[in-house]
């Protein structure tokens, strides 16, 4: 936390506001996800939370500033409520 805090510019508070973000996505996409997969079938939905979660490792690395960040940890909670339904 302390190295990510340094990078972005900011304290504990600041890293508990990108960390929220993946509970926020999460929570957001979990009904939706769940009645997409029933409709189409698990397997597209285990390759797209794969990719989605690619996208939220790779994008908390470059993050230029907070704002950024928590739009890759909500990805990140989009892609563990994509996961979830199976």
């Amino acid at each position: 936390m302390d190295s990510l805090a340094n990078r972005l510019n900011t304290d504990s508070a600041g890293i508990a506001y990108v960390i929220s973000g993946l509970g926020i996505g999460r929570l957001i996409v979990l009904f939706f996800m769940g009645a997409l997969s029933d409709k189409f079938g698990r397997k597209p939905f285990v390759f797209l939370g794969g990719l989605f979660y690619i996208g939220f490792l790779l994008g908390i690395l470059i993050s230029p500033n907070l704002q950024v960040a928590f739009m890759f940890a909500f990805l990140g909670g989009i892609a563990n409520s994509t996961l979830a339904q199976h």
